[in-house]
């Protein structure tokens, strides 16, 4: 049996997130293979997932609350110790979750690599960034390379001299949101809406996707959109919604738990996902167990992840974006092949799966 350090990393910068959660989902699932046994070691840890199940994961450290100007000493410490710690318990493999920390000698390390984002597009980053070159110092001395899809790897390689071999894909798993809470207030579901999930800067796209809304005089006229997640609309981006003739009373801003999150994915005409890039994306998926259509971007790993089960368009042009819209808000039939397509494609990314590929690789190195 395997002894696996998963380090603390994420989980002492993150109190949300996608790595995080995605650790913290396949680690006890791991764990419960007889190939391998799992240690989640964080001294001192910050993040919510961690702390809300604790009990369930092999874990070892304590939760502190989230402090100004506290992050470089607690970051410091954990190293310490996870060295210290990692020394003297002789872990077979350490899977390191993120790229600050460098890679212990003489051990078995394996590096997970989400995207290349900051490689790829520079410009939405302060300048200097140095996560690209902590990225290839991590992944060109580790044993091995988890990328969570095919064009992740793809990039991966393109941008960074490393040995392909020792480079694997284990995509995403995903879990889908709970039924919504029947008290919860659904007025503003009422209308005939298009939903944007998340953070809307950068390369998130949101600009454009209300330039291609917008540019259709019927889209504006019979819909409304609602942006969940994420910080209230910025004074540059109503300035962006009033010179797109966007009316106030057209857009709406809420956050909300998971339960408010389903019941909006389950009343939206359409779930809109402009990206530029991602490394994977599990909205889309979320969407499809809602049983709402999907018109997502085709660029980075995007058309891997909802394959044909999705209506995709340029996001660099305004004009590919209002047709896609078009195509499926004004046909019945293609929205309803979209919802049955969707249905088949999200029950293909499966949390299990994606721990059993990754023990495989654990056992290859």
């Amino acid at each position: 049996m395997l002894d696996i350090l998963i380090d603390y990393q994420i989980f002492s910068l993150q109190e949300f997130g996608g790595i995080s959660r995605y650790f913290s989902e396949i680690a006890w699932r791991i764990d419960q293979l007889e190939s391998c046994r799992v240690t989640l070691f964080c001294p001192l840890y910050r993040n919510n997932y961690l702390k809300n199940n604790f009990s369930r994961y092999n874990a070892r450290g304590f939760y502190i609350k989230d402090l100004p100007r506290t992050g470089s000493i607690i970051r410091m410490l954990n190293k310490v110790i996870n060295h210290f710690y990692g020394a003297v318990k002789k872990f077979d493999i350490i899977h390191k979750t993120f790229f600050w920390d460098k890679n212990p000698k003489g051990r078995g390390t394996i590096v997970t690599v989400y995207d290349m984002i900051n490689e790829l597009y520079p410009e939405f980053f302060p300048e200097n960034d140095p996560l690209p070159a902590l990225k290839a110092g991590s992944v060109r001395n580790a044993d091995a390379i988890i990328c969570i899809s095919h064009n992740t790897k793809r990039d991966l390689l393109n941008i960074v001299d490393i040995d392909p071999e020792k480079v694997y894909v284990t995509q995403l798993g995903f879990s889908t949101l709970p039924e919504p809470d029947s008290r919860q207030n659904k007025s503003l579901f009422s209308n005939s809406y298009l939903l944007f999930v998340g953070k809307r800067s950068g390369h998130k796209n949101f600009s454009q996707m209300i330039k291609g809304f917008s540019s259709s005089e019927r889209l504006c006229k019979d819909f409304q959109i609602v942006c969940f997640g994420d910080v209230v609309f910025s004074a540059e981006e109503k300035a962006l919604l009033h010179s797109c003739g966007i009316k106030p009373n057209k857009i709406h801003h809420i956050s909300g738990d998971d339960k408010l999150l389903s019941l909006a994915y389950r009343g939206a005409a359409a779930f809109v996902y402009p990206s530029i890039y991602e490394g994977f994306g599990i909205p889309p998926l979320e969407a499809m167990s809602c049983d709402c259509p999907v018109i997502c971007s085709h660029a980075g790993s995007l058309p891997e992840v909802v394959g044909e089960s999705a209506e995709l368009f340029d996001p660099n042009d305004v004009d590919s974006i209002r047709c896609a819209l078009e195509n499926v808000l004004y046909s019945p039939d293609r929205s309803s092949e979209l919802i049955k397509k969707g249905t088949r494609r999200y029950k293909q990314f499966t949390w299990e799966r994606c721990a059993r590929e990754t023990s495989r690789v654990y056992s290859s190195i």
